[in-house]
């Protein structure tokens, strides 16, 4: 979101079109293709441990992944990069793969004229956010497949998306793209160049944040005018934001819940409400066997596309359980609310578990060869006797499911949807068909999973199952998250110098440690810490966050990089200060610096939070919708975090205002004064919401 205006795409978009395009626009279009002939080699995939890369293994193409042996070769060789990056859950990904990368000529003319790299986005989300731009400015949108041809020394030179095999939808084919883009690399090199340190420079400009004015740091008022505004952008009919692809957007909704129940203010409340209540019986909601799908296709919530993500589960779970901590809620929504906590928690402990330890990354969207398949059902299919339903319940689910003969999806299939409020004596009934369905459900071929481990998005995961042990009253969850935890410490961190590996493939840990993998993992300490009440999870907090600022930090201006600074071969280090599908490192390690320092005595931390807090406020003030988790931290510094006596703390019912701490002395403390007050679910409850309460704008 924030990368739109910090790059100014529609300002650099012309003027590099005329730049690149026009040398290539003659070749793409009327140039007739020469095929090269020459045995083709087998790729070097094989010994990666990515499912997406492993997938692509046996493709003619001679793949590389990216690392110093296909840099070398190409700078050695003088041949353009030929850079691919996805992931493997994506669709158009497999589309693309099957349409040109299998195809004979194709992966002939690539071998010849290119050195052809595959990148997991997941593994290496640095080389996806310093690409990404080049697609942006050349087309007006990015995504994936990313298609990226650069110089040996890294420079793209040009750049886009999907492509087809020939030219459909308004695009050149690929075929002819590679032959044109191989020919002009060959014969007017120079033009190549001058035309890749122009790209280069433009967007290594466009990460800068020298051009946003300052601003003071925003108080508790102008927090509350900021999302008022931010509100505008809310559909009121359907929940999310208006219009279509519409995308969860968990951090923007989790700042109007916290700043809106903070301060009472119940059209922000409602706007999040009513988005989840949307999502909820809508069919981005897995309504049989529970977890969310990446985003829906329309503006209703009713057609997803239909790969599920691992961190959209944990942002959602932390945040469906965030707002089902609230006693402002009608009784449907506690209901509909807790049943979603609940489903996506089990989801994510039957689904996603690997060796019952942490958590995959993915699901994909296909599955029986066709996307949403295992997902969309048929009247038809309610009749197999195999499900084993009465007529009255296949009526009973033809009615709340919103079957059709003619279906909402493809091939008059249909994705369910609640389409009717359930009501408290229909939910036994309704519960036995879902049962029913999903035990048929579980003989279809299952879509494929990408059994990675993620640091960052472990974290994600066992943050948003920690909140739904507080939400659901259930122990159970947290110790499931604990165990997650602490499997994944065993092995992603280096005891001696505590610094944290990114990723885990066959029992080892792989990859230097960016950013998110850093603040995502703390903030699952952080919320543990809330559930069980163990120091040892605010002690790993308080020590990845004094490395994360020896690791991320940049000297010159605000915010953090996403990438170590101990990663080679990047044109350059981009930040990680906007929320995107999750949110920014940036803003998730504010808000930890900011609890950290409200337990801790730490003048590293406490000098660091100061500086960046009041360093991003012009930025956060300028972009707020793509700062949201900046917010937040803003938001948690001007309120001021509240601290209960460990032995307390699993009284008071969950707020992102409230961290526990072992400490004797005081049974609780805020700004800096600690008091007593007396034990007890109820006055612990009273006495924070009296503390919070005094720190209501509108008081």
């Amino acid at each position: 979101m924030g990368s739109k205006y910090i790059f100014n795409v529609m300002r650099y978009r012309r003027k590099v079109k005329e730049v690149i395009l026009g040398l290539l626009e003659y070749k793409v279009k009327r140039r007739a293709v020469k095929v090269f002939a020459g045995e083709f080699i087998m790729n070097h995939l094989a010994e990666e441990s990515s499912p997406y890369l492993t997938q692509h293994q046996t493709n003619p193409v001679d793949w590389y992944p990216w690392g110093d042996e296909a840099l070398t070769r190409a700078r050695k060789e003088n041949k353009p990069i030929f850079l691919s990056i996805g992931y493997s859950a994506c669709h158009w990904c497999h589309v693309m793969e099957q349409e040109s990368f299998e195809d004979q000529d194709i992966a002939r003319l690539l071998n010849e004229r290119f050195i052809s790299i595959k990148v997991d986005r997941e593994e290496r989300p640095d080389l996806d956010q310093i690409y990404q731009p080049v697609a942006q400015a050349l087309t007006g949108g990015g995504g994936w497949p990313l298609s990226v041809f650069l110089t040996p020394e890294l420079k793209p030179f040009f750049g886009g998306t999907y492509f087809p095999p020939t030219d459909k939808f308004g695009r050149p084919g690929f075929l002819r793209l590679i032959a044109a883009l191989g020919e002009a690399y060959e014969n007017e090199i120079s033009h190549i160049q001058a035309n890749a340190r122009q790209l280069t420079e433009l967007i290594q400009r466009g990460h800068g944040l020298s051009q946003i004015p300052a601003a003071d740091f925003p108080q508790k008022e102008e927090l509350l005018a900021i999302a008022q505004e931010l509100l505008r952008s809310v559909d009121q009919i359907n929940g999310g934001m208006l219009g279509a692809p519409k995308f969860p957007n968990p951090s923007f909704f989790s700042f109007l819940w916290r700043i809106g129940s903070l301060n009472r203010e119940r059209d922000l409340m409602d706007a999040v409400v009513l988005t989840l209540r949307k999502m909820a019986t809508g069919g981005i909601y897995d309504q049989l066997g529970g977890g969310f799908h990446r985003y829906s296709v329309d503006e209703s919530w009713t057609i997803p596309h239909f790969e599920k993500m691992l961190y959209d589960n944990g942002l959602l779970l932390k945040l469906y359980s965030e707002v089902l901590l609230s006693a402002s809620l009608t009784e449907a929504d506690r209901s509909l609310f807790a049943d979603v906590v609940r489903s996506t928690s089990e989801y994510l402990l039957r689904e996603m578990r690997v060796d019952g330890l942490a958590f995959a990354c993915s699901q994909d969207a296909d599955s029986e060869g066709g996307e949403g398949n295992f997902f969309s059902w048929s009247a038809g299919d309610l009749q197999d006797s195999a499900l084993g339903l009465t007529p009255e319940e296949q009526a009973f689910a033809k009615e709340v499911f919103g079957i059709t003969e003619a279906g909402n999806f493809e091939h008059g299939k249909t994705v369910l949807s609640l389409t009717r409020a359930v009501l408290p004596e229909e939910r036994i009934f309704l519960q036995e068909i879902r049962r029913k369905i999903f035990v048929y459900r579980e003989s279809r071929p299952k879509p494929a999973r990408d059994h990675k481990i993620l640091g960052a998005w472990n974290g994600l995961a066992v943050s948003g199952i920690s909140w739904a042990s507080l939400a659901l009253k259930d122990s159970s969850l947290a110790n499931e998250g604990a165990k997650a935890f602490d499997a994944l410490v065993s092995v992603l961190v280096d005891q001696e110098r505590e610094v944290l590996k990114g990723s885990i493939q066959n029992g080892k840990a792989k990859l230097i440690g960016n950013s998110q993998d850093y603040a995502f993992l703390a903030m699952a300490a952080l919320d543990l810490s809330r559930c069980q009440g163990d120091e040892r999870y605010l002690q790993f907090a308080r020590t990845w966050m004094r490395n994360f600022i020896s690791e991320f930090r940049d000297s010159q201006e605000a915010g953090y990089f996403l990438a170590s600074k101990k990663v080679p071969e990047l044109i350059y280090r981009p930040k990680d200060i906007f929320d995107h599908a999750m949110p920014s490192s940036t803003g998730i390690a504010l808000e930890i610096l900011v609890a950290v320092d409200a337990i801790v005595s730490d003048d590293v931390i406490r000098k660091e939070l100061s500086y960046q807090l009041n360093a991003l406020a012009g930025v956060a003030k300028k972009f707020p919708s793509g700062c949201s988790g900046i917010l937040n931290a803003f938001l948690l510094a001007a309120v001021g975090p509240v601290t209960l006596a460990a032995n307390l703390a699993g009284e008071w019912n969950g707020s992102p205002f409230v961290f526990p701490v072992n400490e004797p002395r005081a049974l609780g403390c805020h700004r800096q004064t600690c008091f007593e007050f007396k034990t007890g679910g109820a006055s612990v409850s009273d006495w924070v919401r009296q503390r919070l309460d005094s720190e209501r704008i509108n008081n």
